[in-house]
């Protein structure tokens, strides 16, 4: 029986990409940062995330890109998220910066070019709709029963949600993800900075006009839409209308591959990636 540690490539990873730490706002921020590049990408993870679940994309682009993968901390608010967001830039001495943000992530990446335009070069959004009518307040029951549950029913809940949606990804990788799942929830996150998670996707919903959630940003050709028809995170007319905000973006629509198309199809969804932020 093989003895191989799944996590073996995320524990090398760590080794060689400790987590930076910065105070602000009465909050610590943990961060990645990698790469010497003369562009920075910053990379946004999906909830339930920490700055090494990126850990696969920012080895993907150091060679080329200062890369960036934040924490999100209990802040509350997007808008805290925002400033937080800002000092680590600044820290890091990066005034601009192409964005890539999954699920949750392409939530904050979708204020983000909203309140500070002017950070923002190139735009990737992935696993992500605006919630018509209907969703939204499904998710705002949903975020209360959360902020109620135990830590373990909630994770209990997730890690089953996982298992169906890394169903079309190969064995070893889906091995991997589930292990890496565990670490998480039970070294890593705890309730407080999960349900802050939770928070920010309320925040979003609650305060879409205070975000200008809806409001048009037209930069042809630097925004790249990557959605699944079968993505059972948003409905199609919840990916329609997110595509709507953007005219005249690249947009491409996976014929199937689910809420997590950068994993079942990672191949081709890096390829698009890859090209859009080179300029091809």
């Amino acid at each position: 029986m093989s003895t191989t540690n799944p996590l073996g490539k995320l524990l090398r990873f760590r080794e060689t990409h400790p987590l930076q730490k910065i105070q602000f706002g009465g909050h610590e921020w943990e961060y990645i940062a990698a790469g010497q590049g003369s562009q920075a990408l910053l990379v946004l993870g999906g909830a339930m995330s920490t700055p090494e679940s990126s850990f696969e994309t920012i080895q993907t682009y150091e060679n080329d890109f200062r890369v960036v993968s934040p924490a999100y901390p209990p802040v509350g608010t997007l808008a805290g998220l925002m400033e937080g967001i800002s000092e680590i830039l600044s820290y890091e001495g990066i005034e601009h910066t192409h964005v890539t943000g999954q699920s949750l992530g392409a939530g904050i990446a979708h204020v983000l070019i909203r309140r500070h335009p002017e950070v923002v070069d190139k735009l990737v959004l992935s696993g992500f709709g605006l919630y018509n009518q209907k969703n939204a307040k499904s998710a705002r029951s949903a975020m209360r029963m959360f902020r109620l549950a135990p830590y373990r029913l909630i994770t209990g809940y997730y890690r089953r949600r996982m298992r169906a949606l890394l169903q079309p990804v190969d064995p070893e990788a889906r091995d991997f993800y589930l292990a890496y799942m565990d670490d998480l929830f039970d070294r890593q996150l705890d309730k407080r900075k999960l349900v802050g998670q939770f928070a920010l996707m309320g925040d979003l919903v609650e305060n879409a006009t205070r975000y200008r959630v809806y409001e048009p940003v037209e930069r042809p050709g630097r925004v790249l839409i990557l959605q699944a028809k079968d993505d059972t995170g948003f409905a199609p007319d919840e990916q329609a209308t997110l595509r709507e905000t953007y005219p005249g973006a690249q947009v491409h629509i996976f014929e199937s591959g689910g809420h997590l198309a950068g994993l079942t199809q990672r191949e081709e969804f890096e390829a698009l990636r890859k090209a859009f932020l080179a300029g091809e």
